[in-house]
Parts: C-alpha cells; sequence; structure tokens
C-alpha cells in the first residue's frame, strides 16, 4: 500500500488586498488555485500577480506552530507572473492559513490540505482504439547508375567459309610470284543471271546519291564494295575512299588547341588519305537496336526506344560491334572477312565533313545548326529519336548532335605531323576520342573537328555511337 499523499483544492483569499507597487505590474496577489503533489514533493500555485516588480518571489509560508517557510520557490519559466512551484515541506495537520507577504504588505490565503486513503487498484484494461490509417508511400528514390559493363570476351574461332558461287571460267594460273604494284582495272564483266526477287522497292544512300533496286533487280555495286558482293546493309551509307584535312584551321571561330598538329600557336591541319571505302550507320545505334542484341537498355532518357542509346562506355560500344558482327557472319549477311566497328577518327570526320570546309558540314554559321541537330539550345535537356534533323551531303543525321560518339582511337592532345595514309588507329594515352555535339553542349562543340575525350569505362548520358561495316583488316 502507497502512503497517503496530499490531494488538490481549490483555495480563496480571506480578505481583501490593498494594490502596492511592490508587485508586478501593479496588481496584488490572487490565487486561484494549488495544487500538492506529493509524489512529485511540490505545491504548484496557481493565480496572478504572483511576483514582485523586481521579479522575485515573495515570502510564503504556511502558518503553523511554528510556521513553515515554503523552499525552493521559483517562478514558471513560461508563465513567471501566473505560476509559481515550491517544495513541499512535511505537515502534520489539514487547515492552514497560505500567507504572501514581503516589506509592503501581508496577504493570507486559507487552505486545507486534504489527506487521500490508499491507492486503488488499478482498473482494468481499456479496449485499444482503432488502427490509424496508414502514412503517405515515401517517393521513390533515384534509379542507381548502371555498374561498368564486363570487358569483351576473347573472339570465338572463325566458322566455316560460306559456299562460293559458280566461278566463270579463269585462265590458268600461273605460279605466285611478290606482290607487284597494282595494275590497271580491267574491264568489268558481263552480268551473271539475275536471281530471285528480293524484297520490294529500296533506295541505298552512297555518299548522297540515293541508287535504286527496284522488285528484287540488284545494282551493280562491286565498285563501290571493293569487289566484294555482300547484302546491302540496312540504314547504312557508303562513303567511297578520298582525301581531306583533318582538324581545324587556325582562323576558326571556336576551335580548340587539339585540333591540329602541334596542340599550339602555328599548329596546321593534317591531310589524311582514305583508300578503302567503307559503309557507316545513317544514325546512331539506338535504344531498341541495343536492347535487340544485347538484351538490356542502360539508357537513362526512354521516352522511345527510337531515342540513341546513352550511358554505354567505350567497352560497351566495342563489345556491341564484336556480338553484331557474330550475329550476322552467322546468318550470312555478311562475309568472315568484313565485321562491325566503331569508325577511326580519321573515318568519322571524313564522313562528316562529306566533302565540305566548313566548320559544319552545312556551312560556318551556328546560327543554322537548329535545322541539322539537337543541342544544348533546342534539346530540352534531353535526347531526341534519331533522324529527325536534316542529314549532312551525305545522308547522315545526326552527326552535330543528339548524342556525341565514341570512335575506335585513343586520345592525343594533338595529330602526328605530316600526311597520314589510311589511319587504322590514331596513338595517345589510355581515353579514347568522342566526336560530335550532343544534346548538352554548345554550338563550338558541334563542329565538325571539335573533339573531347574520356576512359574506356567512362559511360554518360550524353555519349553514344554508330557503327562502321568494312573489311577486316
Amino acid at each position: 500500500m502507497k502512503p497517503p499523499r496530499a490531494t488538490t483544492l481549490s483555495l480563496f483569499a480571506s480578505s481583501a488586498l490593498a494594490v502596492s507597487s511592490a508587485w508586478a505590474n501593479n496588481n496584488p496577489p490572487k490565487i486561484g488555485n494549488v495544487t500538492v503533489d506529493s509524489d512529485a514533493n511540490q505545491i504548484v500555485i496557481v493565480g496572478t500577480g504572483l511576483l514582485r516588480a523586481n521579479g522575485n518571489v515573495p515570502n510564503i509560508r504556511l502558518l503553523d506552530n511554528p510556521n513553515i517557510i515554503l523552499e525552493g520557490c521559483v517562478a514558471d519559466p513560461v508563465t513567471p507572473n501566473l505560476v509559481v512551484v515550491c517544495e513541499l515541506p512535511a505537515v502534520s495537520g489539514t487547515d492552514y492559513v497560505l500567507r504572501i507577504s514581503d516589506g509592503s504588505g501581508t496577504d493570507d490565503f486559507n487552505l486545507t490540505i486534504g489527506m487521500v486513503g490508499p491507492q486503488g487498484d488499478p482498473g482494468p484494461q481499456g479496449e485499444p482504439g482503432p488502427q490509424g490509417e496508414p502514412g503517405p508511400q515515401g517517393e521513390q528514390g533515384p534509379v542507381g547508375a548502371p555498374g561498368p559493363q564486363g570487358l569483351p570476351g576473347d573472339t570465338g574461332p572463325q566458322g566455316p567459309a560460306g559456299a562460293t558461287g559458280p566461278q566463270g571460267p579463269a585462265g590458268a594460273t600461273g605460279p605466285q610470284g611478290p606482290p607487284g604494284d597494282t595494275g590497271p582495272q580491267g574491264p568489268i564483266g558481263d552480268t551473271g543471271p539475275q536471281g530471285p526477287a528480293g524484297p520490294d522497292d529500296q533506295t541505298l544512300s552512297v555518299n548522297g546519291t540515293e541508287l535504286s533496286i527496284e522488285d528484287g533487280n540488284t545494282v551493280e555495286l562491286a565498285s563501290l564494295l571493293d569487289s566484294t558482293d555482300i547484302p546491302l546493309p540496312a540504314n547504312m551509307a557508303w562513303i567511297s575512299p578520298g582525301s581531306f584535312n583533318l582538324g581545324s584551321p587556325q582562323a576558326e571561330e571556336g576551335r580548340d588547341s587539339d585540333e591540329d598538329d602541334t596542340a599550339g600557336a602555328g599548329g596546321r591541319q593534317v591531310t589524311v588519305s582514305i583508300l578503302s571505302g567503307f559503309w557507316i550507320g545513317i544514325h546512331e545505334v539506338t535504344q531498341r537496336e541495343y536492347l535487340n542484341l544485347i538484351g538490356l537498355n542502360p539508357s537513362f532518357f526512354t521516352d522511345s526506344l527510337d531515342q540513341p542509346v546513352e550511358q554505354v562506355s567505350w567497352n560497351d560500344a566495342i563489345f556491341y560491334c564484336l556480338a553484331l558482327t557474330s550475329d550476322e557472319r552467322a546468318a550470312g549477311n555478311i562475309p568472315t572477312d568484313w565485321e562491325y566497328r566503331l569508325p577511326t577518327e580519321a573515318e568519322w570526320e571524313y564522313a562528316t565533313r562529306a566533302g565540305t570546309v566548313t566548320a559544319y558540314s552545312f556551312d560556318n554559321s551556328p546560327s543554322d545548326l537548329g535545322d541539322y541537330a539537337w543541342f544544348s539550345d533546342n534539346s530540352s535537356s534531353q535526347t531526341r529519336e534519331v533522324g529527325l534533323k536534316l542529314p549532312n551531303p551525305w545522308g547522315l543525321y545526326d552527326v552535330h548532335g543528339n548524342v556525341a560518339e565514341w570512335v575506335l582511337d585513343a586520345y592525343a592532345a594533338s595529330y602526328p605531323p605530316g600526311a597520314l595514309i589510311d589511319p587504322q588507329s590514331l596513338p595517345g594515352g589510355s581515353e579514347r576520342v568522342i566526336r560530335g555535339g550532343s544534346w548538352s553542349l554548345s554550338s563550338k562543340d558541334a563542329r565538325s573537328a571539335a573533339r573531347r575525350s574520356a576512359m574506356t569505362i567512362s559511360a554518360s548520358i550524353d555519349i553514344g555511337f554508330r557503327v562502321v561495316l568494312a573489311p577486316v583488316r
């Protein structure tokens, strides 16, 4: 059993009180309620005007024989003039007079401190309240960045060669000697018998010229294909051999120092000769093409599968080319001595310039760029479906924007001096070259000669690639 404890009573003043300036706010004290809490060992006095003008608590006593001075009296910090808390002294009776006094007056209040009986047993446990409604669903966190693509595996063994078509009659072959200089091209032989009908009407873009394929009739492309007869690849343009100046002239507006042969003042463009023709994609590899071949889509912008694939590293692009080559060889679409790969830096700029010598493949004016490319001024900060802008003179889309493109070469701060002939991959450091503008870059970065670089494992939401089909070197 717990010991008896004091209860709470309402107290009323025993007499009127004269107003004195000793009290805060010139109001005499008036007690409206007293709470005695034996568990907390406190007396709580609630009223008005309970502090002196200087903010101190006045003397508070319980009149008894002898009188009891209440100790430890402090004003409540929130309502200091309305609530005072004092320590509960040991008392033996029930009826007392509570006296508040200072040098300017005394106020008495009659009070009774009753004693209560023993603590009753607790009542029965109440029924639990109803289940609260669940809180709102938290927002989903951002998608984590994909891990880096694993390095490509070794190339498997070469499959058997496809069957060779019937050969026309040939003269006897003499013993082979060392290779001599290439002689002049002989006359074109007679056309062989027509094969079975192919698909409906198609067109093929060759350096900006459309060649028709009507009702399954084939077009003679031996000179374009280096005398190799392969099915016409879809969505690709044939780039004939030729020469051009790689990089930018010193006077080109917006140029960078890595666009010539010295990486400094007085640098010159480098003359490059492309001796072998090649096929190149008329647009960047799309998310649909990447998903169908690799089985996943790493892209950040996924409104349409016809947007270019991005967030792919150089290693990812190399792996895609190896996988595409393997599938196309297995399907009999390309010979075993042809392959899909990234373009070299020289091939990329040669195909992008398309015979032009201006800053862009259309002219020198950045004000016309919006007709040909998605870049920072018109992209709304995202990629767009491929092929929506005007192509360059050789039929290639998005070479100046949408996403920047990986190429085969290692990056160096300048080009090798002197003329270059069919450079396969220019030497450099551990980073790889990135060419072309993107949705996030300005007009100066969309120039035909503009270049940047990144590590082979880097993947960005503004970098993709396009592929080349060419004989294995």
